[in-house]
C-alpha cells in the first residue's frame, strides 16, 4: 500500500510540473512581438507574465491540486514556499533592473550660463629635478685625505670646508721651485756665476742683519716697556699708601647717616608744625617724586632727596658741610687710586705687547737665519750646477712649475661651491683620494619639472608663463610655477600624444616656493596657462553657433522659445568658451547646437557613439582635430552626467 501511494505521488507531481511548463511556454509564444511602432520593446513584464502563467496552471489543475493537497499537505506547503520565494526574487531583480532601463535613452538639449575662471592651457607630464646642483672635482690624485668635515645629507653653506688633503709634499715642492726659480733668475741675470754667488750670500747676510737689528730694536722697546710698567706699579703703590680708603669710606658713610638723621628730624618738626595739613603735604611730596617715605618721614635715597630740595634746613647745615667734605675726600682718593690703577694696567699691556713684538722679531730673525743658511747652501750648489748649461731651466718653465704647485696647494682645501645638501661624498678621512669627483651638492628644497612637448605645442609656450603642478605625493595640492626654459632646438622622435616623426622640445618649469615633501625623480603633471580670464561668463562651446551674418550667437530660452543673442567670444577651454553680451546673465538657460543622446551602451552625439567617433582618427588626422573630438566627447559625457543627476 505504501509503495503504491509513493508512485502515485510521484506521478501526480510530474503531471503538475508538465502542465505548468506547457502553460508558461504558450504564454511566451503568444506574447512575442519584439517592437512597437515607436521602436520600443512590447515584451510584457516578466513578473506579470510569470504570475499569469502560475494562475492559469493553478486554475487548470485545480481539482488535481486540491486532491493532491488533501493527500500530501507537507509537499503542498513546500511547493507554495518555493513559489513565494521565486516571486520575491523576481520582484527584487525587477526593482534593480528598472533604473538602467529608464536610463537607456536620455536626451540633453540645454545648458546654463555660468560664471567661472577660465584657463586655456597646455598639459604636459614631466619629472622633478633639483633646481640647482654642483659637484666638486680636482686635478689632485693619489693624495691622503687629512680631514672630512661633512657627511652625506648634511646642509652646507657656500664656502664651507668639505675636506682637506695632505699638502706637505706640495708645500715642499713649491718651496723648492720658488727657491730654484729665484736662484736661476739670478743666475740668468749674471754672466759671472762667481759674482752671482757672492751677491746672493751678501744679500742673505743683509737680510739676516736686518732681522737682527729689528729684533734688537723690539728687545729695547720691551725693556723700556718693562721699566714703564714698574714705574706705574710703584706709583700705584704710593697712591694706595697715601690714602686710607677704608677710613675715608667709613667717614663718608657716617656723615651720610648723620645728615640723614638731621634731615628726618627736620622733616618731622616741619610735619608737626603744619598740623592738619601734614597729610596733604605728605601726599604732595610723594607725588613730586622726593626720595622720602611717606610713613615715618624716612629718607631712602639721600642723594636723590638732596637733589630734590631747593634749600637745606638751617638745622642741618653743619651735617651737610661734614657730609660734602667726607664725600669729596673719599671720591678724590678713589679717583687717584683708579687713575693709578689704569696707568699701571696700560703700562702692563704695553709691556706685554712689546714682549710679543720682541718674540715675533726673534722668531723672524731665526727664520731669516734658517733662510740664510739655506740660501747660502743652495747658492753654493747652484753655483756649481750653473756651470753646466743643461742643468739650467728657462724662466717660463720655472713660473709654470710654481703656478702649478700653487694651484695644487689651493686644491688641498676643498670648499662647498654652493649652498645645499651633500648628496654624494667620495672621500674618507685617512684614506687616499685617487681622483675624480669629490662631492655633489643639490638644492633639495627647490625643484624644477623637466618635460618635453611636441612641435604643435612649443610654439605657444614661452618663458615667464604661469604653470600649475600636481604630484601624486602631494595629492590634490596644486603648486604654482613658471616656465623658465624652452629649448630652441628640437630632437627627432615621438613624444606622448604626438604623431610619429614630429620633433620634441625640452622645457623646464621652476616651482616658485621651496618644497619639503618633494623628491627628485617624482612624476609631475603640469598645466601651462596660455591665457586666463577670471570671474567671466561662459557656456559649453557646443552652445555657440554662427549666424548668416557670420556673428557668434547663442540661443537662450525666452519663456519656452529660442531667442538668438549675439555674443563676443573669448577664451576657449576643453569644455567652455567665454561669452559676453548685455543680454545674458548668470543662470540663463541656453540651447546646445546639437542635442546629446545617451544610449545604454554609452554617450555620444547624434549619428554615432564614442567608439565609432574614435575610429575616425585611429588611422591619422591632424592633432587639432583629434584634440577637438576627444574634448567634445569628454564634455558631452559631463553634460549627460549632470542631466542624469
Amino acid at each position: 500500500m505504501k509503495l503504491w501511494e509513493s508512485r502515485k505521488k510521484n506521478q501526480e507531481g510530474e503531471e503538475l510540473k508538465e502542465l505548468f511548463q506547457k502553460e508558461t511556454l504558450q504564454e511566451e509564444e503568444s506574447s512575442e512581438e519584439p517592437f512597437s511602432d515607436n521602436g520600443t520593446s512590447k515584451k510584457e513584464n516578466p513578473v506579470l507574465r510569470f504570475l499569469k502563467a502560475v494562475g492559469r496552471g493553478i486554475k487548470g489543475a485545480g481539482r488535481r491540486i486540491g486532491r493532491f493537497a488533501k493527500k500530501h499537505k507537507i509537499l503542498t506547503v513546500l511547493i507554495v514556499l518555493i513559489l513565494t520565494a521565486a516571486i520575491v526574487a523576481l520582484a527584487v531583480w525587477q526593482s534593480k533592473s528598472r533604473r538602467p532601463q529608464m536610463q537607456q535613452t536620455m536626451t540633453v538639449e540645454t545648458a546654463t550660463v555660468e560664471r567661472m575662471d577660465l584657463t586655456n592651457s597646455i598639459g604636459v607630464t614631466g619629472t622633478l629635478a633639483t633646481a640647482e646642483g654642483k659637484s666638486g672635482t680636482t686635478t689632485l690624485e693619489n693624495i691622503e685625505v687629512t680631514a672630512v668635515y661633512v657627511e652625506v645629507g648634511d646642509e652646507v653653506q657656500e664656502g664651507d670646508i668639505i675636506c682637506t688633503f695632505d699638502s706637505s709634499d706640495i708645500e715642499s715642492a713649491l718651496a723648492d721651485a720658488q727657491n730654484n726659480y729665484a736662484v736661476n733668475q739670478q743666475i740668468d741675470a749674471l754672466d759671472n756665476y762667481e759674482t752671482q754667488y757672492t751677491e746672493t750670500v751678501e744679500e742673505a747676510e743683509e737680510s739676516l742683519q736686518d732681522a737682527r737689528d729689528t729684533r734688537d730694536a723690539y728687545r729695547n722697546a720691551y725693556e723700556d716697556a718693562v721699566e714703564a710698567e714698574e714705574a706705574a706699579l710703584s706709583a700705584l703703590n704710593e697712591v694706595q699708601s697715601q690714602y686710607d680708603t677704608e677710613a675715608l669710606k667709613s667717614a663718608y658713610d657716617n656723615a651720610a647717616a648723620a645728615l640723614t638723621d638731621a634731615l628726618e628730624e627736620a622733616m618731622a618738626a616741619e610735619s608737626s608744625d603744619t598740623g592738619a595739613d601734614s597729610s596733604t603735604g605728605s601726599e604732595e611730596q610723594g607725588e613730586s617724586g622726593n626720595s622720602a617715605s611717606s610713613e615715618g618721614s624716612q629718607i631712602i635715597d639721600l642723594e636723590g632727596y638732596l637733589n630734590s630740595l631747593t634749600t637745606i634746613p638751617e638745622s642741618c647745615s653743619d651735617e651737610k658741610e661734614a657730609y660734602d667734605s667726607a664725600k669729596s675726600a673719599y671720591e678724590t682718593a678713589e679717583k687717584a687710586i683708579s687713575d693709578a690703577q689704569t696707568a699701571y694696567e696700560q703700562a702692563q699691556a704695553n709691556s706685554l705687547s712689546a714682549y710679543s713684538a720682541y718674540e715675533q722679531a726673534q722668531s723672524q730673525k731665526e727664520s731669516v737665519q734658517e733662510q740664510y743658511d739655506t740660501t747660502v747652501e743652495q747658492a753654493q750648489e747652484t753655483y756649481e750646477r750653473a756651470q753646466l748649461e743643461e742643468q739650467l731651466i728657462t724662466e717660463d718653465d720655472g713660473l709654470n712649475q710654481i703656478e702649478s704647485y700653487e694651484e695644487q696647494l689651493e686644491d688641498c682645501t676643498v670648499y662647498a661651491s654652493m649652498t645645499g645638501t651633500i648628496t654624494a661624498l667620495n672621500v674618507e678621512e685617512g684614506g687616499v683620494f685617487t681622483g675624480g669627483t669629490i662631492y655633489e651638492i643639490q638644492d633639495v628644497h627647490n625643484f624644477i619639472v623637466e618635460a618635453t612637448v611636441d612641435e604643435y605645442d612649443v610654439v605657444d609656450i614661452e618663458e615667464g608663463q604661469t604653470a600649475y603642478i600636481v604630484t601624486d605625493s602631494l595629492g590634490d595640492e596644486e603648486l604654482e610655477g613658471e616656465v623658465t626654459y624652452v629649448s630652441p632646438v628640437g630632437t627627432s622622435g615621438q613624444t606622448m600624444g604626438s604623431a610619429s616623426g614630429t620633433a620634441s622640445y625640452e622645457i623646464q618649469i621652476t616651482i616658485n616656493e621651496p618644497q619639503e615633501k618633494l623628491r627628485s625623480g617624482m612624476t609631475a603633471s603640469v598645466s601651462i596657462a596660455l591665457e586666463e580670464s577670471r570671474d567671466t561668463l561662459a557656456v559649453p562651446y557646443d552652445c555657440v553657433q554662427t549666424n548668416e551674418a557670420g556673428e557668434s550667437v547663442i540661443y537662450v530660452d525666452n519663456n519656452g522659445e529660442r531667442k538668438e543673442v549675439v555674443v563676443e567670444t573669448g577664451i576657449e577651454t576643453d569644455y567652455y568658451i567665454e561669452v559676453s553680451s548685455d543680454e545674458i546673465s548668470e543662470g540663463m538657460m541656453v540651447y546646445l547646437s546639437t542635442p546629446l543622446v545617451q544610449s545604454g551602451t554609452g554617450a555620444g552625439t547624434e549619428g554615432g557613439t564614442e567608439e565609432e567617433g574614435t575610429g575616425l582618427f585611429e588611422a591619422g588626422g591632424s592633432k587639432q582635430l583629434r584634440q577637438k573630438y576627444h574634448r567634445t566627447e569628454r564634455h558631452h559625457q559631463t553634460l549627460l552626467h549632470r542631466a542624469a543627476q
